[in-house]
């Protein structure tokens, strides 16, 4: 069994332990002494109960894998974000369930930014419109995701550019939107600033998404 060390952009270091190069052991983020995350993984795949706490240590989520079910997720957390269900039939955008990063919203919100601002040109970061700013999850009915960031440059010109994630050791997991059983591709929206020195944990904001 090794022990590992990761470091992410917002400072937090994740700790983990690999058997014969898969994950399997106790898994930790943690933040000036602070636990972001903690669960564990056999032979490469994450089991239990997993826990993850927001920047001010109140508990975020609480998922189990066995069981594939949310114990517990602070609502007030999803607040910021706008969701789109791609259904022709409204009576099942109406009852669908939003789709959840198996994270903690808060820490996502920082991460995604810092990803998508590392994928924008310079010359972009300058010129573009800071309150229209749009980070997108597209999470498909098979909980498969890709993001990408969108923006307006000063004058109108829209852009839109991709960036990853998932590295190495870390990786987040989304439970797709789901209605009557049958799950459904969706979208997670949130508004935040990029700029060349972005570092604000409360950079992102509410929004309405039509």
């Amino acid at each position: 069994m090794k022990e590992h060390k990761m470091n992410l952009p917002d400072g937090s270091v994740i700790n983990y332990l690999t058997v014969k190069d898969q994950l399997s052991g106790l898994y930790t983020i943690r933040k000036d002494g602070a636990e972001l995350a903690r669960g564990n993984y056999l032979n490469g795949k994450r089991v239990g109960n997993w826990y993850f706490f927001s920047y001010n240590k109140e508990l975020a989520l609480r998922y189990n894998y066995d069981s594939g079910k949310i114990l517990f997720a602070d609502e007030k957390l999803l607040a910021a974000a706008a969701v789109k269900v791609y259904t022709d039939t409204e009576s099942v955008r109406d009852r669908a369930s939003v789709p959840v990063p198996v994270f903690s919203i808060q820490q996502y919100y920082y991460l995604a930014t810092a990803a998508a601002t590392a994928e924008v040109p310079e010359k972009d970061l300058k010129y573009l419109d800071k309150e229209n700013v749009v980070i997108v999850a597209h999470i498909s009915s098979t909980a498969e995701v890709t993001y990408e960031v969108r923006y307006i440059l000063k004058g109108g010109k829209q852009q839109t550019r991709t960036f990853q994630l998932d590295k190495g050791a870390f990786k987040i997991d989304w439970i797709p939107s789901t209605a009557d059983g049958k799950t459904y591709d969706s979208d997670f929206f949130f508004l935040t600033r990029l700029s060349a020195t972005q570092g604000n944990q409360e950079g992102h904001k509410r929004f309405s998404w039509y």
